[in-house]
């Protein structure tokens, strides 16, 4: 009798079955790293938008900083506005000129140095927010590689930070 070809199948199918097993396996890993990927570039790319968020709370209050300076400037120019003028002696409109002439100087010295720090501190800001621009960027091309809807992802975390502002704002008319 011959030998039944039976064994040889099932040896030849299990071998398959293992190198199944074996690649089912691999892609099983290879899916956990891709999730895993995704989620973290999901984590960077919320960070660089609470990032931008920062940076952009510090440009408003830079600017509500500039708007106190400028108020504070014109107060000080009406203050240094000269008085109409009097029947004085020559040497106390002399005097007076002087005076105002000093304080015109230190207005325009402060209105200085407060543009220049006004412009050193938009520069730094502006700096921020070109790199933070950059992760934005390449964290959305690396989205996109794993085939992530970058465009969705935004839509979602801006709808989220949208519903806390909004949160945030109506927890204010209550106090």
């Amino acid at each position: 009798m011959a030998p039944s070809p039976l064994p040889a199948v099932w040896w030849h199918g299990r071998q398959q079955l293992a190198a199944m097993q074996g690649r089912w396996g691999e892609l099983e890993a290879q899916l956990s790293a891709a999730k895993q990927q995704a989620a973290e570039a999901a984590a960077a790319a919320a960070k660089a938008e609470d990032d931008v968020a920062e940076v952009s709370s510090a440009y408003n209050h830079l600017e509500e900083h500039a708007h106190r300076l400028e108020q504070q400037l014109a107060s000080v120019q009406q203050a240094a506005e000269p008085a109409p003028p009097q029947a004085a002696a020559s040497s106390s409109a002399a005097d007076e000129a002087a005076v105002n002439a000093r304080i015109q100087a230190a207005v325009a010295a402060a209105q200085a140095e407060a543009a220049a720090e006004a412009d050193e501190q938009m520069g730094d800001l502006l700096v921020c927010l070109g790199q933070e621009e950059a992760k934005v960027q390449v964290l959305s091309d690396r989205l996109a590689m794993l085939g992530i809807d970058v465009d969705a992802l935004v839509a979602d975390i801006m709808a989220a930070g949208e519903a806390d502002a909004a949160a945030e704002g109506s927890g204010d008319d209550l106090r």
